[in-house]
């Protein structure tokens, strides 16, 4: 259980650092091949907050809009499916298929 504790966290820190190397090429701090520093900007404290929090947001509206999808569209679309009752369940369905197809 050890184990699958570790690969999970292994995983979401992964992801973590692949948004954050994103945000830094948009900010144009790093090139997309080599991760060379293109500018003279250094990053600080505020910068990886607003980092955090712009995760946690986009999280959270994708956690509260596939909830809603998952309970009203798809419902209704495929027969056999059951409603999901908190958002805890579609994250741990979010994360099973980030896992199954690697994205």
């Amino acid at each position: 259980m050890k184990v699958i504790f570790q690969f999970v966290e292994n995983v979401i820190l992964i992801k973590l650092y692949n948004y954050f190397i994103i945000i830094l090429y948009n900010m144009g701090l790093i090139n997309k091949m080599g991760g060379k520093v293109l500018s003279n900007k250094t990053l600080t404290s505020k910068d990886f907050f607003a980092f955090l929090i712009g995760i946690t947001i986009r999280i959270l509206i994708t956690l509260f809009l596939g909830k809603w999808l998952w309970n009203n569209i798809l419902i209704e679309l495929v027969p056999g499916i059951k409603p999901i009752v908190n958002i805890w369940q579609f994250l741990g369905i979010t994360f099973l298929i980030s896992l199954l197809t690697g994205l």
